[in-house]
């Protein structure tokens, strides 16, 4: 199930639960860079420029243990900036797709123009975005 998530509200579970699934994302996609840390997640998924608002989405896990995935969308005026990860051991489970769907219609009632994606080059994001049309 997904569901819509206020980073600026979440628990300090919650924001350490996103950070660990980034950072399993991490371990496999990059595993040169270092780990991140929940320091300033918070502010990063919650604070943005003037004319600028985030929207986050989170992918509840079916046994209730950590969700299994994340997405945010970046408005930028009538643009729109995806992201999304998902934990390794949920992929291939429609997870990344519910996810991207959720996000673009949501794009469409908020009248955005166009969604561009955030992906790392050499990485399975970029056979995934090519999957769905980006």
């Amino acid at each position: 199930m997904v569901r819509e998530w206020s980073p600026a509200h979440a628990s300090d579970p919650e924001i350490e639960s996103m950070v660990d699934a980034l950072n399993e994302v991490f371990a496999i996609d990059l595993p040169n860079d270092p780990p991140w840390r929940a320091t300033r997640m918070r502010d990063y998924l919650s604070e943005t420029m003037p004319g600028e608002r985030r929207v986050c989405w989170r992918a509840e896990s079916a046994d209730g243990s950590a969700p299994d995935g994340y997405a945010n969308l970046l408005l930028l005026g009538d643009v729109g900036v995806l992201e999304v990860l998902v934990r390794p051991a949920a992929r291939g489970r429609g997870i990344g797709r519910a996810l991207v769907a959720t996000a673009v219609r949501r794009a469409y009632t908020e009248g955005l123009s166009s969604i561009g994606v955030e992906a790392v080059s050499d990485t399975p994001a970029i056979q995934f975005w090519e999957s769905l049309g980006f």
